[in-house]
């Protein structure tokens, strides 16, 4: 079972790596939103 970012990347859960990777790569994302709903 995986995760498929946005961006494409897909990640298989079940390792602590790679779930921080897709936790990281959605904090980018929330963060840029916020950006843009400031702007």
């Amino acid at each position: 079972m995986g995760v498929t970012a946005r961006n494409g990347k897909t990640f298989l859960l079940g390792t602590l790596e790679c779930e921080q990777q897709v936790f990281g790569e959605l904090k980018q994302n929330l963060l840029q939103n916020l950006r843009y709903e400031k702007s």
